[in-house]
């Protein structure tokens, strides 16, 4: 494990809008192989950074950071009507993380997720000519995990004293060396989608494989900061007919005080209770 190199493969997120209505298609793709090659570049789009490693004794298991998928997706169909549609995806999520030493995994402690997505839909009809509709989607959430219990310098700990993480959603399983991409949210329909004169609420349109092997989880937890992008290159038997896409999947985190750590979850905190009084978010009746 020690001095190990690391390179991520991307995540993707996939919609589009087929005569006026946007269309939402789950496809997980199971992880690629990652080479094991030592601190060259497997792509030219792959940007990857190699991190120092510190004594685990002596570091805190706690980090912030963003993971974000930036992605712009392409339909084209031919037929009577024609058909062509482009959709920009930005789908950012800001966490607070810790590792545990006994499971060898990091979970989510609570995170603030922003999506936002314009779309632009063209059919072109032999007798009405060319329409075009656009659409937009935004919306903001914030969620936080595990109840009635304290952080420490060693972690999280029940009201009862135990390093007990089952309330907490995974993102990095070490002991597998996989990164999991997209996290349901506890609220499903938080995106406020907009397509003419149509608006509803909806999940975020988000396709991604559900795991990323990589080399880079076997150093967690000795090092410092991680900052990987990687191109999106997407299963064209995954996409429907005349569709593409592509973007980038960024993973970016760093190590985090105690000091940082009670300041994120105190500002996440009061921003939950802000939106639950509001009515965006429904109040938590976790006991």
């Amino acid at each position: 494990m020690k001095g190990k190199k690391a390179v991520i493969t991307g995540g993707l997120i996939l919609a589009i809008g087929v005569g006026g209505v946007l269309i939402s298609i789950y496809v997980l793709r199971g992880p690629g192989p990652i080479p094991k090659s030592q601190g060259e570049y497997q792509s030219q789009t792959e940007k990857k950074q190699v991190v120092e490693e510190e004594p685990v004794s002596e570091v805190s298991p706690f980090y912030l950071g963003t993971v974000s998928i930036l992605e712009t997706q392409m339909t084209t169909m031919s037929g009577q009507v024609k058909h062509s549609s482009i959709e920009d995806i930005v789908f950012d999520s800001e966490e607070l993380l810790v590792y545990d030493d006994k499971t060898e995994k990091c979970y989510i402690m609570g995170r603030r997720l922003t999506y936002k997505g314009s779309l632009l839909v063209t059919n072109t009809h032999p007798h009405l000519g060319t329409l075009t509709q656009e659409g937009k989607s935004y919306g903001e959430t914030a969620e936080k995990y595990g109840r009635g219990g304290s952080i420490s310098e060693s972690g999280y700990f029940t009201a009862s004293g135990i390093a007990d993480y089952s309330a907490f959603p995974v993102r990095i399983d070490v002991a597998e060396g996989l990164i999991y991409t997209l996290i349901p949210t506890q609220e499903a329909n938080w995106v406020e989608k907009q397509i003419g004169d149509e608006v509803f609420l909806d999940p975020p349109t988000a396709l991604v494989q559900e795991a990323i092997e990589s080399d880079l989880a076997e150093i967690i937890p000795e090092i410092s900061e991680i900052d990987i992008s990687e191109a999106i290159i997407p299963d064209t038997l995954s996409l429907l007919p005349g569709m593409s896409a592509e973007g980038t999947f960024i993973f970016k985190f760093r190590r985090a005080t105690m000091e940082e750590v009670s300041q994120f979850g105190t500002e996440l905190s009061n921003e939950i209770t802000i939106r639950q009084q509001s009515g965006e978010i429904a109040p938590d009746l976790t006991p």
